[in-house]
């Protein structure tokens, strides 16, 4: 982690920022049309185009200033950092998986509501009938946010195959989502981008940064 010089370098910083926030996906468990999404272990054939189609929306590659980096350098940066393919990187291969699927997002998945319970039952201490409630409640919450979605944007079922303005929409839904494991997710990912961007040296001199941290 520390440079010869005693400093740490600002890939390894970045590195250790990305381990950190994809650490907070794990709660991403096969459990149960979504069981079919779930119960075989991804490949990369299956999640690396959703995450492509991801990298494309986050990162601003039509700007006049931003360097010559494309999607590909940012997946090899990932893969060197925080590698997909590691058996324990299952949990956040399954979850691209169940986020490309927009339909889901309206459905009540036992998955997602058995996390947040988990949550209530233990930071708050929360009974199950409280629970129940907490949990109708955000269902509704998510309900309502999706229809808003779909009414102005129509049916759609695949985030890779939409428009990138649905794409954009249906990712910003995940960060106003009621359920905690969904705001992780985006947290997660767009912090993941992000660093696996800025770690590339061709982008320190835009950033203004000339060497390590002192």
């Amino acid at each position: 982690m520390l440079s010869d010089s005693g400093h740490i370098s600002r890939r390894n910083f970045l590195k250790a920022i990305t381990v950190l926030g994809l650490s907070s996906c794990t709660p991403f468990l096969p459990r149960t049309r979504f069981i079919h999404l779930l119960t075989n272990d991804p490949h990369p054939d299956h999640y690396n185009p959703i995450l492509r189609s991801l990298i494309k929306l986050v990162l601003p590659f039509e700007h006049p200033r931003f360097p010559e980096i494309t999607p590909d350098t940012v997946l090899k940066n990932l893969d060197i950092h925080f590698p997909l393919t590691e058996e324990r990187q299952e949990p956040f291969q399954r979850a691209f998986v169940l986020f490309n699927d927009i339909q889901l997002f309206n459905e009540r998945l036992p998955a997602i509501i058995d996390e947040e319970a988990k949550l209530f039952r233990e930071f708050e201490g929360f009974e199950n009938n409280e629970i129940n409630s907490r949990i109708d409640e955000f269902v509704h919450h998510d309900k309502l946010l999706f229809n808003d979605f779909e009414k102005k944007h129509g049916y759609f079922e695949s985030f890779m195959s939409a428009p990138k303005e649905v794409q954009s929409d249906y990712f910003y839904l995940w960060s106003q989502s009621s359920f905690n494991i969904r705001r992780m997710f985006f947290n997660s990912a767009k912090g993941v981008i992000n660093a696996c961007t800025y770690c590339h040296e061709d982008m320190w001199e835009v950033m203004g940064y000339d060497g390590h941290f002192d």
